[in-house]
């Protein structure tokens, strides 16, 4: 699975360029994660705006590495969400668990804050 990112000051919008993210692919999705933690990335706008279907597997992939990042003093933001996903989302309450926001500008705003 290939990941698009960017960078813009200490933060990297990461947007996955699969339409689906399920248990097919969620090895490699949380592989290419976590090479952005372990390269010092500790803000991470997570861009799922060509998901088009999210499985439990990928779900799982996300929490980990929002975990992976808040070990590190950093912080995972959501943005884009395709109606299915965030269906998902909402059906898991994953909504409360996760900052999500409807754009890159904000999602960006908001990290940008917690960075200070």
């Amino acid at each position: 699975m290939e990941i698009q990112c960017k960078d813009i000051g200490q933060i990297v919008v990461a947007r996955p360029l699969a339409k689906r993210i399920d248990a097919s692919c969620s090895v490699d999705f949380k592989t290419k994660l976590n090479e952005l933690i372990m390269d010092g990335n500790n803000y991470i706008a997570l861009n799922l705006s060509l998901v088009e279907f999210l499985d439990s597997s990928g779900l799982g992939v996300i929490v980990t590495c929002a975990k992976g990042v808040k070990a590190r003093q950093g912080h995972l933001v959501i943005f884009g969400l395709t109606i299915s996903v965030s269906n998902l989302f909402r059906l898991t309450a994953m909504d409360k668990v996760f900052e999500i926001f409807h754009d890159e500008d904000d999602a960006v705003k908001a990290l940008e804050a917690k960075i200070g």
